[in-house]
């Protein structure tokens, strides 16, 4: 103690230290990052596997099994949850609380390596699962500045240039591609164009080279800058030459279908049917029966010539040829037999029979050709012979309808005709307008060797700025694709999430953001710098008020301006002192931190009143100077006040050391606590009493100036001296009531509810849409915008809503949105518009749609998930659904259950081909380029990128949409050419149509089923309570299949057992301290029978203003104990001064020790209380967060400091009495 006796001479030094503590506490202040709450640090991390191609079904198999086997030895996983999904698989691991990740994932990486995946499976991703990259702002760019790419990637590189930014992330920009679509009915070519372009044409990475210890980059310059240049790029088609032939004959006979489309002759076509009809006649008859025949057909042609022009009916004639000769013929041949001269026609007949004389067994075109000229046929008909004679007449009618609809004829015409004949299944190609576009423009003298060279596109300008594309793709543009979909108040724009840094200054970076934003035009949707500097600065008013009512209170019982200042500096250089290690130990200014101050506040002055109230006592004997009053008064106190600083302190200790959600939130409360009352003791030890000295040194201390002022307080002190003396005749009857009233008082905790935060109105809802796996974005889109739709016409007090669809949240299973909704000032309470919007959006039955509050401070805490959720695993996911089905049911029958959703998905149809590698060699196709065809074509493949206008853009190679759009298309869709054999998918392959599920979701192994269940008007415990008891009732008839809690729920249920386990292990410490400070067993165990009903007041205080029991009243009840004992501990400890140093016996020493200490009692009660009146009104943003640890305090302190002063004595005289 000798070094208090050396501090109170070297006032200067003592000033001079306060100095310099404003000094560094200051500086802190700037340094400190300022956050609206703590920096969570929730063990989990994610794995992803990307397995191109491959179905749910197929990922579960040969991808997430494997993983799973693999890192079944790593230690301190908690829990597993694979979702196996089309072309990834996703592993979510639940580490133990303060498990090295850095470890972690050296360790998984190490057994991941030794699995063997598939070939075409992408190298694992393993990262941490960020609880704190939440979006500090959200902006908001409206369509002029949408479509300006080059003003976005601008104000986005500017974003991330700021301090403590990590990424931005851009929702609803069409994103820029150049699409390479073949042209239909050329697919095959889809390969040859990968292969080619990835030949070095395009901007591609070649590696990398370490020079002096730095990595450097290597690309290949690439020369393509341009959609143009892209489409001057050569490619060489390799066919076999029997192939090329066929598009040469091919190319031959359109020529020739353009050509005779355009005859105009009138008797054309009727000459094409007799020239049908002599080849036919011609094949099908031996040279007797065409002389036989002979004298039949001028037999008829004389009936013919005998008919009269009133009687002809060319119908009844051509049933007569029918009947005789057995061959149909048209109306027009027998109008055209009838006008041939009869001579002429037997002279022709002659010429026949002659030709089938010369050739009996067969005859070559050519040589029929020579007959059609002999016997006068029109050259016109002799020249597209080839054709004609495959057309019949309703082709020919058919051909007709065509030619006369459009001349001349376009590439689509000669399609139709070509498909009419069926004549392309030659070809070995699947037929289209553009293949015969191409097959028309090639210039057949360049193929050399089989092979054919051309560029890739040719754009040929129309004139209008449109061009026409050809010759081999279809479509090489510049595409825009949506990936996702943003608007704002039904504005169709552009959101920019600015997320940040973990430990960075989130209040500087928003302050950033709107500095960039008043340079550009943009809406900032969400202000949270606004709403930090708001919430902080109300923690800061609350302190700064607290303190100044504290300071009253002191100057009202000591009614002296000079001590009332000395004990109030203790206030900011406990403060300062608390914030400058607060900095050292990387602890934010947040809400918690603040929160903690501004709890403790009042408690700070606590022992520089007792050392100053210890002080005067020594004065007012009037046996001491001022130097020796200072010295004596603190030595005198030191051990109470180190005692009951300890028994503050130690209730927050465990807190330190617990582990789970509790710990991460709560942690910076408790240091905060737990400094600024050290550095309170150690103001109050070593700074106080040299100021005190410092202060009265010249003008001494006036003991009667006092006494004049000490008359209320010396009536309050006689009185409560009279009734202690009256209460300890009645020492039974005061501790039977006092038990009687804690027991009644135990009812009050369950009239509010228990809850795991205090909830915060902030006038913000999410609705939160997830779509069918079917649902693609566009469908998405509109069904998002439909409901978004009905909310703003049927609610009225909406100040905005945004709207957000795309593959949203942390595993995008489907497609969904979330439609975020600000109410206005003037709106209703936010849980009644949440239940007006549930009943509007019950119409969309098909989709899973999720309404609930916002409550900003505790969706920070548990990103976003609050709502209550349970998981149940078991073997069959048929008994899983059945298990759903009936606790959705009973759930529903409870009051306060509004909605029950599963993550159960309806199967999907899906195509699987299986080709027969047999067949494949038999048509020689090539198996795997066939695959891989298919692949690149169907799911588009992005081969890298080309720079336009310095901006990266991917090129993409895929199918033209038309290319395949149903089964039947799939099936029919034309693969390759086996010499004239068109080889379709459905030749070597056969396609199965099945269903399977899009997602397949486990837990530790075991099918998962979750269910997400809205509750309104009933609080968390009560439904908790609920939910835990359908459950077990329901699978009590279900071996094997287990629940759990999750979502807030499990956060409720983890924070209140580490709470209770802090409360035990807070007791015993307790007890410890004080056993300690009085080598004694038995007066801890009287101090200590203040604390329950110190609850009885917090418990009431709770009913009483409408508050709930949540972790932040919980941790308030823990803090209680140890402010409680801190009176009881300085009036016992005034007891036992009284009855060794100046022998007075037990029952005056209590009488006189209690009466002592009444004062210091009550001022440090009330200074405690009045200033946490701020923080228990709950006002102003972020306001509700502390409020229930205020509440709590000021209620167990209101009843507790009675207590004290009653029961405490009693307790106390009562062992006294036993033992003598």
């Amino acid at each position: 103690m000798k070094v208090i006796q050396s501090i109170i001479k070297r006032p200067l030094t003592i000033c001079m230290t306060i100095i310099l503590i404003i000094f560094l506490g200051i500086l802190s202040i700037t340094k400190m990052p300022v956050k609206l709450l703590p920096d969570l640090n929730i063990p989990i991390l994610g794995i992803t596997i990307v397995y191109p191609g491959a179905s749910s079904d197929v990922v579960e198999t040969d991808v997430t099994c494997k993983v799973e086997e693999a890192i079944t030895n790593v230690s301190g996983i908690t829990e597993t949850k694979t979702y196996s999904i089309e072309n990834a698989a996703i592993i979510i691991l639940d580490f133990e609380f303060d498990t090295n990740l850095n470890e972690k994932m050296k360790e998984i990486q190490d057994a991941l390596n030794k699995i063997d995946l598939p070939s075409n499976c992408e190298d694992p991703t393993i990262s941490m699962v960020d609880f704190n990259a939440s979006a500090v702002a959200n902006i908001f760019l409206n369509p002029t500045v949408v479509n300006k790419t080059d003003e976005i990637q601008n104000l986005v590189n500017q974003l991330i240039a700021i301090d403590g930014v990590g990424n931005v992330e851009v929702k609803g920009l069409e994103e820029h591609k150049v699409v390479i679509e073949p042209i239909q009915g050329l697919e095959v070519i889809s390969l040859l164009i990968v292969n080619e372009l990835s030949k070095g044409q395009l901007d591609i990475p070649l590696g990398s080279i370490v020079e002096n210890e730095n990595t450097i980059a290597i690309r290949n310059e690439s020369k393509v800058t341009s959609v143009k240049d892209l489409a001057n790029i050569k490619i060489v088609m390799h066919l076999e030459n029997d192939k090329w032939e066929h598009f040469e004959t091919f190319n031959n006979l359109i020529t020739k279908f353009t050509e005779m489309t355009t005859v105009e002759e009138e008797d054309f076509f009727s000459l094409c049917q007799l020239n049908q009809f002599l080849y036919n006649y011609l094949i099908s008859h031996t040279l007797d029966e065409v002389i036989r025949l002979k004298s039949t057909i001028l037999l008829f042609k004389t009936l013919i010539d005998s008919t009269s022009d009133e009687n002809w009916n060319p119908q009844k004639y051509q049933e007569l040829v029918k009947q005789s000769l057995g061959i149909e013929v048209s109306v027009n041949c027998i109008e055209l037999f009838r006008n041939i001269d009869k001579s002429i026609l037997e002279e022709k007949i002659n010429c026949i029979v002659a030709f089938k004389q010369n050739h009996q067994e067969t005859f070559t075109n050519d040589e029929y050709q020579d007959l059609l000229i002999e016997i006068g046929i029109d050259a016109t008909v002799v020249k597209y012979n080839d054709i004609i004679l495959k057309i019949d007449e309703e082709k020919w009618n058919a051909i007709l309808q065509i030619k006369y609809q459009t001349i001349p004829i376009t590439n689509d015409d000669v399609l139709k005709i070509a498909q009419i004949l069926t004549i392309d299944d030659s070809l070995g190609l699947q037929l289209s307008a553009d293949l015969i576009h191409f097959i028309r423009t090639m210039d057949y003298n360049k193929i050399e060797n089989g092979n054919y060279t051309t560029r890739l596109a040719e754009y040929i300008d129309m004139g209008n700025g449109e061009y026409q594309i050809k010759p081999i793709v279809a479509n090489i543009n510049n595409y825009l694709e949506n990936t996702s979909y943003s608007y704002y108040n039904g504005e169709k724009g552009v959101i920019l999430e600015v997320y940040a840094n973990s430990g960075s200054n989130t209040s500087n970076i928003v302050k950033n953001v709107k500095f960039i934003l008043d340079k550009n035009s943009g809406i900032l949707l969400d202000d949270q710098a606004q709403f930090i500097d708001d919430s902080i600065s109300n923690v800061l008013t609350s302190i700064l008020i607290g303190g100044i009512l504290a300071i009253v209170i002191i100057y009202l019982f000591l009614r002296r301006i000079k001590c009332s200042f000395v004990i109030a500096i203790t206030m900011p250089l406990s403060i300062m002192l608390a914030l400058i290690v607060l900095n050292i130990l990387n602890i934010t200014l947040n809400m918690v931190s603040l929160g903690g101050m501004a709890i403790g506040i009042g408690m700070l002055v606590d022992n520089s009143i007792v050392v100053i109230e210890s002080i005067t006592k020594k004065l007012e004997t009037g046996k001491q100077h001022i130097e020796e009053a200072a010295y004596f008064g603190t030595k005198e106190v030191a051990g109470p006040l180190l005692a009951s600083t300890l028994t503050t302190i130690c209730v927050f200790i465990p807190i330190l050391f617990t582990k789970g959600l509790t710990k991460e939130i709560f942690t910076d409360l408790s240091w905060a606590v737990v400094l600024s009352l050290t550095f309170s003791l150690i103001v109050a030890i070593f700074i106080i009493p040299t100021l005190f000295v410092l202060f009265y040194k010249k003008r001494g201390w006036k003991v009667d100036s006092v006494d004049n002022k000490k008359r209320f307080m010396d009536k309050v002190e006689v009185k409560y001296s009279n009734f202690l003396k009256k209460a300890l005749n009645r020492k039974c009857f005061i501790i039977i009531c006092s038990v009687l009233i804690f027991l009644a008082s135990g009812i009050l905790i369950f009239t509010r509810g228990i809850e795991f935060l205090p909830p915060c109105d902030e006038g913000v809802i999410e609705v939160n849409i997830t779509f069918p796996t079917q649902y693609n974005l566009e469908k998405a889109n509109l069904c998002a915008n439909d409901i978004a739709k009905k909310i703003e016409d049927h609610i009225e007090d909406l100040e905005s809503l945004s709207v957000s669809v795309g593959d949203l949240g942390l595993i995008p299973i489907s497609k969904s949105a979330q439609l975020r909704i600000q109410l206005t000032d003037s709106a209703p309470k936010t849980a009644k518009v949440v239940d007006e919007i549930r009943k509007l959006v019950k119409e969309w039955d098909d989709v899973s749609i999720r309404v609930s509050e916002v409550d900003g401070i505790v969706a920070s805490i548990t990103s976003g998930f609050n709502n209550l959720t349970i998981d149940i695993t078991g073997a069959d996911e048929e008994k899983l659904k059945e298990i759903s089905n009936r606790i959705k049911e009973n759930l529903l029958l409870h009051k306060g259950f509004t909605r029950i959703t599963d993550n159960l998905t309806e199967k999907v149809k899906e195509y699987k081909i299986v080709i027969d590698q047999g067949k494949c060699l038999e048509y020689d196709i090539n198996y795997e380029q066939t695959i891989q065809m298919l692949r690149i074509g169907l799911a588009g493949y992005e081969i890298e990128t080309i720079v336009q206008d310095g901006i990266d853009t991917p090129v993409l190679v895929k199918f033209n949409q038309l290319s395949v759009g149903s089964l039947e298309e799939l099936e029919n869709f034309v693969i390759g050419l086996n010499k004239e054999q068109t080889i379709k998918i459905k030749d070597i392959a056969v396609v199965n149509e099945e269903e399977i599920k899009p997602v397949i979701l486990k837990s530790d192994g075991l099918p998962l089923l979750t269910l997400d269940i809205e509750t309104t008007g009933i609080d968390t415990g009560s439904a908790s309570k609920i939910i835990d008891t359908v459950t077990r009732n329901v699978l009590k008839d279900y071996d094997g299949y287990f629940a759990k809690s999750s979502g807030v729920q499990s956060y409720l249920d983890d924070a209140f057992s580490g709470l209770f386990v802090a409360l035990i292990v807070s007791i015993f410490l307790l007890f410890m301290v004080m056993a300690c400070q009085f080598e004694s067993l038995l007066k801890p165990l009287v101090i200590m029978a203040s604390i329950p009903l110190s609850f009885t007041g917090a418990f009431l205080f709770l009913a009483m203003t409408k508050t709930t029991l949540n972790v932040v009243s919980f941790i308030g009840i823990i803090m209680l104990m140890g402010v409680i004992v801190n009176n009881a501990i300085i009036m016992l400890d005034e007891i036992k001064r009284l009855h060794m140093e100046e022998g007075e016996n037990h029952f005056v020493a209590v009488i006189k020790g209690c009466t002592h200490r009444l004062r210091p009692i009550l001022m440090t009660t009330l200074t405690t209380i009045l200033a946490l009146i701020p923080l228990s009104l709950g006002l102003g943003a972020g306001g509700k967060l502390m409020q229930p640890m205020a509440i709590v305090v000021i209620g167990g302190l209101f009843i507790g400091t009675f207590v004290t002063l009653l029961l405490i004595p009693t307790i106390y005289c009562s062992i006294k009495k036993v033992k003598q």
